[in-house]
């Protein structure tokens, strides 16, 4: 058996809350969104938070990078998933095809999740999805 095991986010995210469910010093906000950053403070739906630090893990669009004036840059991903059951992961990389992208084959208890990711700027959706039909 392969060694390396994915894990599907919605069960990492449940694992990773259970870890800190019984920590006094971390409280966790369901169903609140930022609005806005300001100077050691996070404008929230739920009320403002000030901070020393701050510390953002929300992704390429986030408001954390927007007010650290840090540059997005999107790439986009197309899967597919298929009822097969395997434990071979795979990542393949074809410049020539995707330049800067890859193609994937990630393997979950019940299924395969395979894909390909490129960046629009040098390839269109559709020769992407042309490519990986052909590729898969």
């Amino acid at each position: 058996m392969h060694p390396l095991k994915i894990i599907d986010r919605y069960d990492f995210g449940q694992h990773l809350l259970n870890k800190i469910k019984n920590s006094e010093n971390i409280t966790v906000l369901k169903n609140t969104l930022v609005e806005r950053i300001e100077k050691n403070k996070i404008i929230t739906s739920g009320g403002n938070f000030y901070f020393k630090y701050l510390v953002g893990a929300d992704g390429s669009f986030s408001v954390v990078r927007k007010y650290l004036g840090l540059k997005t840059e999107s790439l986009v991903g197309l899967r597919c998933k298929t009822n097969q059951k395997s434990d071979k992961f795979a990542v393949y990389f074809n410049p020539k095809l995707l330049r800067l992208g890859y193609f994937w084959v990630f393997p979950h208890k019940s299924y395969i999740n395979i894909g390909v990711y490129f960046n629009p700027k040098y390839i269109s959706s559709e020769k992407a999805r042309e490519i990986f039909k052909t590729f898969f």
